[in-house]
């Protein structure tokens, strides 16, 4: 089990979804999971982030309930969110 949960709102973030999770990637510390909550995206950012795979935990709701899935997907001890503006 991961120690941290990175959650990544997400929301019509497709310009900058590779630069955000790429950056989790590469840090060294691993024992991470990151979990992207999409709240409704109409833009490109599902494909993008199908590319990501198994590599993050991928939630969809509708748009506007932003902030109400991002803590209760994660069961862990410490929860980061990650915000890609």
């Amino acid at each position: 089990m991961p120690m941290i949960s990175v959650v990544m709102p997400i929301y019509n973030g497709a310009s900058y979804l590779n630069e955000a999770l790429d950056s989790v990637f590469s840090q060294t510390f691993t024992d991470y999971e990151v979990i992207c909550v999409d709240d409704g995206s109409t833009d490109d950012s599902l494909p993008l982030l199908a590319r990501y795979g198994n590599a993050i935990k991928l939630f969809r709701q509708p748009n506007g309930a932003k902030g109400r899935l991002e803590i209760s997907v994660s069961k862990k001890r410490q929860v980061n969110t990650l915000r890609s503006l």
